[in-house]
């Protein structure tokens, strides 16, 4: 059942696997050699061209299994000299029941809820996985009981190839009639064979390629999977229910994970009001439910409130906070060489590129200078460039020092210095000092969500334009953290652009887009980019943008609610979108319905349907209090 495989819960992490296993596989490999050596085929294992294996992993259980689940297994008559080897895993797991967990358990709540409302039945593997949440909530919650993750793995052994095939079919249909789901495990048959033998256990990535079955320490007695469908193996991220004239109002999940290589990136267009930022924030909440990290880039401060009760980073940016990302920070190390290696060339690279947008450009006297302003306060910050344990030693300071040092040279005579420092004069001790008046060390490795709150003057060229370069610093700083998620491999990274037209206004903003939507994938990441104005997804339309143009090229989900005339012209003359397609969006209106493009799936009309706390979290300010999504 689709929408259970979404309350994944959060799980004591695997162990890793140490010397003990180690040494069980290599015996594994030994005992195969000794027996005339192994043979691995795509479902099976031939040891010695004389003994056939055949291995199943579990993966579907029914609702209740009684403690006598085995006896048609072991019953079941097989081929001479055919045999038939059941193991059971257990392993420790843990059910945390925090907001993202609730929120999971609201929206199933919300789809059954609404089944009734509209008169329907409730689907009723919906209706038995909340019972059984419930009764799991009680048990763990209020009663303290353990939960373990179960994997259950079938080996047929056989004389022949012949015999391992009629073998397989029996065990095949006593498992279909018992409701028990068999997978083969194609070209992992060594690992799942080694999971079904006392002499080797496979590695824990074979656990955590197919997760195992929650239950809690009364059932697993018996082998009893709390519920069909499992709360941890997951197909997707919540993307809104069906809601065609002809829709049944089933839940729809994308499957981002579906090809790694493929990019995953979102544009979303919608006029104000038709629910592109609840779906925006909702999408939001279905990546941090999946486990990836978010940033966002909030121009108006609507997600605070999501940010607040998420446990998120707020990072104020906004010009009248005077806080930024200090460009002199040098990251921690991450063990990759090449990546540790190049940690004070970024540093130098951000410095100039800082240096250049405050003064609208360097010319090479003054680039000069600026680089030996950044050399002299590496030397008095004893920083040796062969030696990365003294790289630590800039965080000490900031970028006025770098001004400071700026300065010195200017009054030493240094060519270009002088007219350097006179430029960025206002932005350091000017009016504008006070933009640039408390460097923000942001620490984003413990935060699945952070949220840059990025406001931008109005009608004032010059604040407009240090707004731009703090606005920068920050993307800079994102980018980065993407890069290291990539190299830590340890989770997936989604960056958020809302009200994305005026990002993409900005040059630079608009190149960091277009850099971003293009490459993004290769660091296991996306890009989700809204806009009330189309037009500035296409380069070659009035007031299109060059990133807004990667964006729409590099985007593998369009989302189209409905749009004002004059959007839906842009749309109608750049899109490429059918004729019907067309029509649909056009009829959307007041509906809070969308148009869902999957690159090479076709389209799908949704619509959200969610608990009213969650709608009330997402709500935008200024409108009235229901308009979201209902």
């Amino acid at each position: 059942m689709p929408f259970l495989r979404k309350l994944r819960f959060k799980k004591a992490a695997v162990r890793t696997a140490g010397p003990a296993s180690a040494n069980r596989n290599r015996l594994a490999d030994w005992l195969a050699e000794r027996a005339g050596g192994l043979e691995r085929r795509r479902t099976c294992l031939v040891v010695g061209d004389e003994v056939w294996h055949r291995t199943y992993l579990v993966h579907g259980w029914p609702s209740a299994i009684s403690p006598e689940w085995l006896r048609p297994l072991v019953r079941e008559p097989l081929p001479e000299g055919c045999s038939l080897r059941v193991a059971l895993h257990y392993r420790p797991a843990e059910v945390n029941w925090n907001w993202a967990t609730n929120m999971r358990v609201r929206r199933l709540e919300r789809s059954v809820q609404s089944a009734l409302e509209s008169g329907s039945p409730p689907s009723p593997d919906e209706v038995r996985a909340l019972e059984s949440i419930r009764a799991l909530q009680e048990k763990t919650l209020y009663h303290g009981a353990a939960v373990f993750d179960v994997w259950c793995v079938l080996t047929v052994t056989a004389p022949s190839p012949e015999a391992l095939e009629v073998a397989s079919s029996r065990l095949e249909k006593v498992c279909r009639n018992a409701r028990i789901a068999l997978s083969r495990v194609p070209y992992e048959q060594t690992e799942a064979f080694r999971a079904g033998w006392v002499a080797g256990a496979p590695g824990d990535d074979f656990f955590r390629r197919h997760p195992g079955r929650l239950a809690d320490e009364d059932s697993a007695a018996a082998l009893y999977p709390f519920t069909y469908g499992t709360l941890d193996d997951g197909t997707g991220v919540y993307i809104g229910n069906r809601a065609a004239d002809d829709g049944d109002g089933s839940f729809v999940f994308l499957d981002l994970e579906r090809d790694p290589e493929g990019n995953k990136n979102f544009v979303v267009l919608g006029a104000s009001g038709e629910g592109k930022s609840t779906f925006m924030k909702s999408l939001l909440t279905s990546l941090l439910l999946e486990g990836y990290q978010c940033f966002v880039f909030d121009v108006d401060g609507e997600y605070r409130a999501l940010c607040e009760y998420a446990g998120g980073l707020w990072v104020d940016h906004t010009l009248s906070s005077g806080r930024y990302v200090d460009p002199l920070r040098v990251p921690p190390p991450l063990g990759d060489p090449n990546e540790d290696a190049a940690r004070l060339d970024h540093v130098l690279n951000a410095v100039m590129r800082t240096a250049s947008l405050l003064a609208g450009g360097l010319s090479p006297a003054e680039a000069n200078a600026a680089d030996r302003a950044l050399m002299r306060l590496w030397d008095e910050c004893g920083v040796d460039r062969g030696d990365q344990s003294t790289w630590a030693r800039l965080n000490a300071r900031r970028l006025h020092d770098w001004y400071a040092r700026l300065k010195a040279l200017a009054c030493e005579g240094e060519p270009g210095a002088g007219s350097l420092a006179d430029k960025l004069w206002r932005f350091f001790e000017g009016a504008q000092s006070r933009m640039f008046a408390v460097p923000d060390d942001v620490d984003f490795s413990g935060r699945q969500l952070v949220v840059f709150h990025v406001a931008q003057a109005v009608n004032n060229e010059l604040e407009e334009h240090t707004a731009a370069v703090k606005m920068s610093l920050a993307l800079t700083s994102v980018w980065d953290a993407v890069r290291r998620n990539r190299i830590r491999a340890d989770r997936w990274s989604a960056v958020f652009c809302d009200e994305g037209q005026r990002l993409l206004l900005d040059p630079n903003a608009s190149r960091f887009v277009n850099t971003l939507a293009t490459t993004i994938r290769k660091w296991n990441g996306l890009l989700v980019l809204a806009t009330n104005k189309p037009s500035v997804l296409w380069a070659h339309a009035k007031g299109g943008t060059e990133g807004g143009s990667g964006l729409w090229s590099n985007s593998a989900y369009k989302v189209i609610f409905w749009l004002e005339d004059a959007d839906m012209r842009a749309v109608e003359e750049n899109a490429e979108l059918p004729a019907p397609v067309l029509a649909t969006i056009r009829r959307l209106r007041r509906t809070h319905r969308f148009v869902l493009r999957v690159l090479d799936r076709g389209f799908d009309v949704l619509r959200l349907s969610l608990p009213a706390e969650e709608l009330a979290l997402y709500r935008t300010r200024g409108l009235a209090e229901d308009r979201q999504a209902r």
